[in-house]
């Protein structure tokens, strides 16, 4: 890793009265660990107390709803709507500020972006409409809008009586503000549509409500969307200059500038492993051109970016949200010149597909902590035991680095002759570096902390015996399922560990078996070589998993290479012209092809079971050998039974 110089970063600010001790925000993610009702837990102050012990300087507190259940967008999201949520706030103020941060809150109506199934009621937008991606809303009455006004500077007396530093007003995304923002969602023709004057008046006038009801001391600022991407008649960057102009006129003392994505931009503003970095940092740079208060980045920055974007003057302070999930500690690491010991951020969006997908709270790919501050504490062993690790995956790599922190001491075997495990092939495919990056943060880290490394060696029950380990971890991953086809024998079919390692030529054209995760980044990775391919699956639809958000960026990437995508379509033969299906119609159909790529999965790899089960009394069994799953499930395991041993 290059030598970074941080200058700006950590030079102190303020926003209004509010000093920071540094540029450095964490902005404002759904962590959803609050209650069903809306109340701050036990969960939710360990880990923002988790974050301001890390050395950041200002922590902006999730979008936190200020009318529910109307206004809530999120299952277990934080509600200021009432008194009896100040206490909560209160505790929140009080664990953050105890480390040297400031904090603020977001406040948030979800508007047309409220599901049914979490508020039960009829969603709100600026006009009547099927809101996309949420169903049907009505058009709030200029009734209504005036209540949310009042609403939005009631929370906002809260959040500074609850003793926090200020409060951010969310204008972005295509929440009830932003909508009316946006003139592809907002088709009034009252005062509140039309000219972006009209369409700007609702949050304006929140803007002027909160800054009376708070005073003109306490710091009140905006986020609002710099861009509107892949949006017909979306908001524009010229608009967004003008409006932070009126918000810096009705007494905005800064604007934090994101944006929005949808189409082929879907989740551009998250900033997904497909885009580029610092993605909305030029959004931040226009905008700072039209206002003097100051202006906060946020969009995919690492330290570099983050640096480059301070010392050229196109935000005043930059928020690094997903890289503070991966390592809450980037900050101090930083300012102690520790670049290399900062765990890297995947960009893979895990955290919030998280919540999609149905858990109760945000989790990390790489950071298996988060969201378990205050259960998963490194602290030193009781008894200092010699460890055996077997397999060098992110399992068995995360279960040798936390054992070692807790001085075990480690020992660390694979029969590959690197480390790794399946991260160095999921790195292979377009855009997937950050997995490689990862992997080489493991690999220091147990450098540094002296686990003994084996590599290129088959471990035997008389190995085990030789070593006369305290504890056996097993974590050897998981085997290819190779499906039961008449052909599969045939020379042109390959696994599709041999594609990505190189070990197989692959003829064009290319049908690959398996439309999950696997398939489709082989297929983009040689798509992006010129073959031709096509994807056979048996299910209906392209399975999304747990990795919604690059799933669905992944699918709109093969589209554009011309991938043919069939599903519902099962397997019958492979011949020497290619593969015989039988499409959803239940017709026989024959796909010609030169190569025929399995990506059907894993199975468990049980082999060891027997054999190495009973050698050493204290034995664990991690990762994809119990049971397949992404690197997030592996390095969970591994940290999990790094802490117990």
């Amino acid at each position: 890793m290059v030598e970074l110089k941080l200058q700006k970063i950590f030079e102190p600010t303020r926003i209004g009265q509010m000093e920071l001790k540094n540029r450095l925000v964490c902005p404002p993610m759904v962590r959803d660990y609050g209650t069903q009702e809306g109340f701050v837990t036990q969960r939710s102050l360990d880990h923002y107390e988790t974050m301001a012990k890390g050395g950041v300087g200002m922590i902006i507190l999730e979008a936190t709803c200020i009318d529910s259940p109307r206004g809530r967008a999120i299952r277990h999201q934080l509600v200021l709507d009432d008194d009896r949520f100040i206490p909560g706030f209160r505790n929140l103020a009080e664990v953050i500020h105890r480390h040297g941060a400031k904090v603020a809150v977001q406040l948030h109506h979800g508007g047309g972006a409220t599901p049914l199934a979490i508020s039960h009621m009829q969603a709100v937008g600026p006009s009547s409409m099927d809101f996309p991606g949420y169903g049907f809303c009505r058009g709030v009455t200029k009734e209504e809008i005036k209540a949310i006004v009042i609403k939005f500077a009631r929370a906002a007396e809260r959040a500074k009586t609850a003793g926090l530093d200020g409060v951010e007003i969310h204008g972005a995304h295509w929440y009830i503000l932003s909508a009316f923002l946006s003139p592809a969602l907002n088709k009034r023709d009252d005062a509140y549509g039309g000219s972006l004057e009209n369409r700007a008046r609702f949050l304006i006038e929140v803007q002027q409500a909160v800054r009376i009801a708070v005073g003109k001391d306490f710091p009140v600022w905006c986020r609002i969307n710099g861009h509107e991407f892949g949006v017909e008649n979306g908001f524009t960057v010229e608009e967004a200059r003008s409006v932070a102009v009126m918000l810096q006129g009705a007494g905005a003392d800064a604007v934090h500038v994101t944006g929005w994505g949808a189409g082929d931009y879907t989740p551009y503003h998250s900033g997904l492993m497909y885009d580029p970095m610092g993605n909305l940092l030029d959004l931040a740079a226009t905008v700072k051109q039209a206002v003097t208060i100051p202006v906060i980045a946020v969009g995919k920055l690492d330290l570099e970016y983050a640096e480059k974007a301070l010392q050229e003057k196109k935000a005043d302070l930059v928020a690094m949200g997903r890289s503070l999930l991966a390592d809450p500690d980037l900050p101090n690491k930083a300012a102690e010149g520790r670049i290399e010991d900062i765990r890297p951020c995947l960009w893979c969006r895990s955290c919030s597909d998280s919540y999609i997908v149905g858990t109760y709270g945000i989790r990390c790919q790489v950071n298996a902590a988060l969201g378990y501050e205050g259960e998963y504490k490194l602290e030193p062993a009781g008894k200092k035991k010699t460890v055996l690790v077997i397999g060098a995956g992110p399992g068995g790599m995360e279960a040798a680095r936390v054992a070692s922190l807790r001085g075990h001491q480690v020992i660390l075997y694979d029969k590959a002759e690197k480390v790794g495990g399946q991260m160095n092939l999921a790195a292979v495919p377009p855009s997937k570096k950050p997995i490689r990056e990862f992997s080489n943060y493991l690999t220091r880290q147990l450098q540094r902390l002296g686990v003994k490394i084996e590599l290129g060696k088959e471990v035997t029950p008389s190995v085990v015996g030789s070593l006369h380990p305290d504890v056996l971890i097993m974590a050897v991953g998981g085997i290819p399922i190779v499906p039961d086809i008449v052909g599969i024998e045939k020379d042109h079919v390959i696994q599709w560990e041999d594609v990505l390692e190189g070990r197989a030529s692959v003829m064009d054209p290319v049908v690959i078996i398996g439309g999950g995760l696997v398939g489709c980044e082989v297929a983009d990775y040689l798509a992006e070589q010129g073959k031709g391919v096509t994807i056979v699956e048996v299910l209906p639809e392209i399975p999304l998993g747990k990795s919604i958000s690059m799933m669905r960026r992944l699918l709109i990437r093969l589209s554009k290479k011309k991938v043919a995508i069939l599903t519902g379509a099962r397997c019958q033969e492979i011949t020497d012209r290619g593969l015989v299906i039988l499409n959803k119609e239940g017709q026989r159909r024959e796909l010609h092809a030169q190569t025929v790529v399995v990506a059907t999965g894993f199975r468990p790899n049980r082999e060891h079971y027997q054999t190495m089960g009973g050698l050493v009394p204290e034995t664990y069994f991690i990762g994809d050998c119990v049971e397949p799953g992404r690197i997030m499930d592996a390095v969970a395991d591994g940290f999990r039974i790094g802490l117990r041993i």
